[in-house]
């Protein structure tokens, strides 16, 4: 349900009030054959809990958040007549697509059993009638569990912009645009076992974890995600001039976030750092430009052949320059001792660098701010500290139409000559970030160098 009204209060001012309210049920199986645990009701012990037709939250095993009301305000205010102010603010529901919770839920003994099936290589044992053994004679485990009292994720979305006419085709706008998501959905490890208090004589994990009986690597489905993203933009845009139509558009932003299940279940906070796709200045601009020379053009050209060769070309293309994302240095096998993933290595306090592979022997970042954590310790990286590579590509084009009035009055031939990263930089792909590897830190690949293609288009 949803209500909007757009105030005009006089001739430079218009006001947006809306709210809108959205109920998104979980989803329920029919035949009810789903079933999760439950880590809340007894610490220390697993419970299994199975859908049932009592009642809705019975069946869909996860209750529904009634409190989904979502805000908006915006306000549009002329200046002048060239310039105009707008601005806004919202509140925004984060559609949950049920991967995460539905896997887990889908996955519960004796709906989902896991069977190896052994035979012979000369004389078969399993045969149709024994193909799929039943839940009781085949082994099966628990690995997830969705928190049953979750909330829907939510957005807080605002910006700001200032557009003004420079001239009747040029037009300039720079503004703000941020948003801070909460109550994201996502997975944490809820049975990883604490770190070892004898590293070199390491209890048992079933000794380290709060549910004995369930595996380590235990995860649980929650509103634990969340993120924030800020950007100052400024956009020139250029409409047709001379031949000429331009759209430019730089921003510098930042977005950090809590993502992914981490190294630390007992220290969450050291999961909040800077986002896989933190791009902070990237610009790109698009154009399209017909070449003055040619019939009717402002050089025009009368002879026919030569018209044909040099006469009514446009040039096309799309340049595009950022910095690259920051991406974690990770370490392989367990050395916290705690039978989980996602572990990092840690500093040395120099500030991680990145390299140039041309000069350093494919070296793309300096190793030494790095170190390997001690047994049975996490390490004291934070996510995301590397800065990666970034792009300055640029991709271009040529096409000329040539008119085939035998095939009617829309008959032409297009022909294009397209190149992909034209001036043929180097764009690397990160290096390796895995510390304790004979490869930790080289570049191994890049992306597509320059590429060039011709084609023709028929059309009648």
């Amino acid at each position: 349900m949803f209500i909007q009204d757009d105030w005009r209060i006089n001739n430079r001012l218009t006001l947006n009030f809306g709210l809108r309210y959205e109920l998104s049920p979980p989803w329920i199986e029919r035949y009810n054959k789903m079933g999760t645990a439950d880590l809340d009701t007894n610490p220390g012990q697993v419970r299994l809990i199975y859908a049932s037709s009592n009642s809705r939250a019975d069946r869909a095993l996860i209750s529904t958040d009634k409190n989904n009301f979502m805000p908006r305000v915006g306000l549009a205010y002329r200046l002048s007549n060239k310039t105009v102010i707008r601005t806004g603010i919202g509140v925004f529901s984060l559609l949950n697509t049920g991967g995460a919770t539905l896997n887990g839920i889908m996955s519960t003994v004796p709906f989902f059993v896991q069977a190896n099936l052994i035979s012979s290589s000369t004389t078969p044992t399993p045969v149709a009638s024994n193909l799929f053994p039943t839940a009781a004679q085949a082994a099966g485990s628990i690995g997830s569990h969705n928190e049953l009292q979750r909330r829907d994720g939510y957005m807080y979305s605002y910006n700001f912009n200032l557009q003004h006419q420079l001239s009747p085709t040029l037009l300039l706008e720079t503004g703000y645009m941020g948003n801070t998501g909460h109550k994201q959905v996502g997975a944490v490890y809820a049975n990883q076992p604490r770190l070892p208090a004898n590293p070199a004589a390491p209890e048992p994990f079933a000794a380290r974890v709060p549910y004995p009986l369930a595996l380590p690597t235990f995860t649980e489905t929650t509103n634990y995600q969340w993120s924030n993203y800020n950007a100052w933009f400024i956009k020139i845009e250029q409409r047709l001039w001379h031949g000429l139509s331009l759209t430019s558009h730089y921003t510098w932003a930042k977005m950090i976030d809590v993502a992914g299940p981490g190294q630390n279940m007992y220290n969450r906070r050291a999961e909040r750092g800077l986002s896989d796709t933190d791009i902070r200045h990237n610009f790109i601009a698009g154009y399209v430009y017909n070449l003055p020379a040619g019939k009717g053009r402002g050089l025009n050209i009368q002879n026919p052949a030569l018209d044909a060769i040099i006469g009514g070309w446009q040039i096309n293309g799309i340049a595009n320059m950022r910095t690259g994302a920051p991406y974690s240095i990770a370490t392989v096998g367990d050395i916290a001792n705690v039978a989980t993933g996602g572990q990092r290595a840690s500093t040395t306090g120099l500030t991680p660098t990145k390299l140039d592979p041309r000069t350093r022997g494919l070296l793309g970042l300096d190793r030494a701010a790095y170190a390997l954590p001690a047994r049975g310790s996490f390490g004291t990286l934070s996510r995301n500290t590397q800065p990666g590579f970034g792009i300055n590509n640029w991709d271009m084009s040529m096409a000329k139409n040539f008119g085939l009035p035998f095939l009617g009055e829309s008959g032409r031939l297009q022909l294009r000559f397209e190149w992909f990263n034209v001036f043929n930089h180097t764009q690397f792909v990160n290096p390796n970030a895995t510390f304790n590897t004979p490869t930790f830190g080289l570049v191994t690949s890049t992306f597509d160098p320059r590429i060039l293609q011709i084609a023709g288009r028929l059309n009648w």
